[in-house]
């Protein structure tokens, strides 16, 4: 199966009643190149797309080559799209932007192009601001593992990454040393001062696997949200026996050294091994507010009628979970709509949480606001994203300086044989009061 990659930007202009649109490019070709499978869509949680000033960054995954790369964009507010250099990459990479402009990537290179999964991490900028043509640094930022795996020496491509306005990154990652045994959780963080990277066990005492980790730096502490990827014999017989069954949080004062941990959702010990499979929970977007409060949007498959309760938050494909950070209790609504795939989370100018998503009905941009559910719609994009969208949204977690109002999401959609397209300058207001 080929890939097709579809670029959109929007720009908030404000919550407003009367929506102003903005000039639609929606036909321009940001990139004709077929992409590769398993490719700039995998993984929810790593950070694709990226704004500094007027420009945005992103990049695609081209089908072209024995082994997986990128291909970095940029477009400047009001011009086409600039295709920067190559980067050879296990899986989508994170990408972020420091105060000065300078893009950053954070990623995982295979050890052979012969094997697509065993490797190490590394980091790579680029010297001057706004470029990604020119001199940059590649180090790996952790070590070559094959002679002794150990949760110090092991990681994996699920890294989640983020950027503070002090330009530090903190790069979180699965390092358990086997599968099955001493699951454990890890980051990396760099000084932006002299560039060294220190290592730190975020966990290595957890009951199962986490994966797809979501780090946010909180004004007060540092959050890691995190799937639970486990691997399971009895699962054998499905073809994948991995069990996605818990979402954990864990989070610590940002001078902190020690973590907290807890369950946010959990299907274990509740329903069977297979249902638990078919379930396909995931973590589909968390954000960190002005207000310090903390967001996590879940996706899930429904269960058979059979087994549904009443009294359970099981039976929907979306549950939506917030507190402030320094609260003890979370808030949990189950969503009262089945028809998006994918969804993301953005805040309002106003300081409204809403869901941003691709209807399943006709394949609209919707926006939905999470304290009255009401809907608005831009139908002008009927049909336009295709059957299989993947949405990525800029936000605070892969830029070091806030960019106002913007909006910005790249679409990659999987399985509908388009061309890439850009729409830019789009003026999409949020849910009125």
């Amino acid at each position: 199966m080929r890939f097709f990659s579809i670029i959109l930007l929007l720009l908030i202009a404000g919550c407003n009643r009367n929506p102003k649109y903005g000039t639609n490019d929606a036909n321009s070709v940001c990139d004709t190149e077929n992409l590769v499978q398993d490719g700039a869509w995998f993984g929810r949680n790593t950070t694709k797309i990226a704004r500094y000033g007027n420009t945005v960054f992103t990049y695609i995954m081209p089908n072209d080559a024995d082994h997986r790369h990128i291909i970095l964009y940029k477009k400047t507010d009001g011009q086409a799209w600039e295709k920067g250099m190559r980067m050879a990459v296990t899986r989508a990479p994170n990408l972020i932007v420091d105060s000065k402009g300078c893009v950053h990537i954070v990623g995982h290179r295979v050890f052979d192009d012969s094997d697509q999964t065993d490797g190490r991490l590394f980091h790579s900028v680029f010297k001057n601001p706004m470029d990604i043509v020119g001199k940059h640094t590649f180090e790996f930022i952790t070590p070559d593992w094959r002679l002794n795996r150990t949760p110090d020496t092991y990681a994996t491509y699920y890294a989640g990454a983020t950027i503070d306005r002090n330009d530090v990154i903190t790069v979180v990652y699965c390092n358990s040393a086997t599968h099955s045994q001493y699951p454990s959780l890890a980051s990396i963080s760099n000084n932006s001062i002299d560039g060294s990277w220190h290592y730190a066990s975020v966990s290595d005492s957890m009951s199962s696997r986490l994966c797809y980790p979501y780090v946010v730096n909180g004004r007060l502490q540092q959050h890691i949200v995190s799937v639970e990827d486990q691997y399971d014999a009895a699962l054998e017989s499905t073809g994948y026996p991995y069990r996605y069954g818990k979402v954990e949080h864990l989070f610590k004062a940002n001078e902190a050294e020690q973590w907290k941990s807890e369950t946010l959702f959990n299907l274990n010990g509740k329903y069977s091994k297979a249902d638990i499979a078919n379930s396909l929970l995931r973590v589909a977007d968390v954000l960190y507010d002005a207000n310090d409060t903390l967001h996590v949007l879940l996706r899930m498959a429904e269960f058979a009628v059979s087994i549904n309760k009443p009294d359970s938050m099981l039976g929907t494909k979306l549950i939506y979970l917030r507190k402030h950070e320094l609260d003890t209790q979370w808030l949990r609504i189950q969503l009262p709509f089945l028809d998006y795939t994918g969804p993301r989370l953005w805040e309002c100018p106003d300081g409204q949480i809403v869901l941003v998503g691709i209807n399943g009905r006709n394949s609209a941009i919707d926006m939905v606001s999470l304290s009255s559910f009401l809907t608005k719609t831009d139908n002008r994009f009927e049909g336009y994203w295709g059957n299989d969208p993947y949405l990525f949204l800029s936000n605070k977690r892969n830029t070091a300086l806030a960019n106002g109002h913007g909006l910005d999401i790249v679409l990659f959609d999987g399985t509908a044989s388009l061309p890439a397209k850009a729409s830019t300058n789009l003026q999409y207001p949020c849910m009125a009061q």
